[in-house]
């Protein structure tokens, strides 16, 4: 429902409107503005060579990155824990302790007794299928964990 004020609103634009319309056969004709050149990135573009240099760069970038971020977490977890960054030093004791980070960090079974008595250099010579022999169910990521 319209006001009377909403009508006289409407018919003031509807007249504005009529009067702004100018018949089309009085137009000259404008010039188009002129058009920026289409460059076509096949024919003139980077050659493959280079642009898989500039994939390969950006390639070693991203690897860079998740480098840094990982040493950025080994770092973390051994200061949480408590010992030394370098598996070759761990006792029996540290072993222990980064068993059960891994262990919560990944949500994997428990295989501490598995592992029981062995050093960070015990660890450091095993394969990854000693460590799956060892723990079936979650030694291939322990191993990649390391």
């Amino acid at each position: 429902m319209l006001l009377t004020e909403d009508a006289t609103w409407l018919v003031k634009v509807s007249e504005a409107s009529q009067a702004l319309t100018v018949p089309t056969a009085r137009m000259e004709p404008q010039e188009e503005p002129e058009q920026c050149p289409v460059i076509d990135s096949q024919e003139q573009g980077v050659s493959p060579v280079l642009e898989g240099q500039e994939e390969e760069r950006s390639l070693e970038q991203v690897q860079s990155m998740v480098v840094g971020e990982v040493l950025k977490d080994i770092e973390t977890a051994c200061k949480l824990l408590n010992i030394t960054p370098d598996p070759i030093e761990w006792n029996t004791g540290n072993v222990q302790k980064w068993l059960l980070w891994t262990e919560h960090l990944y949500r994997l079974p428990h295989a501490g007794k598995s592992f029981q008595d062995l050093t960070g250099k015990d660890l450091c010579a095993m394969s990854e299928e000693e460590f799956r022999q060892r723990s079936p169910q979650c030694g291939d990521t322990l191993h990649a964990h390391l």
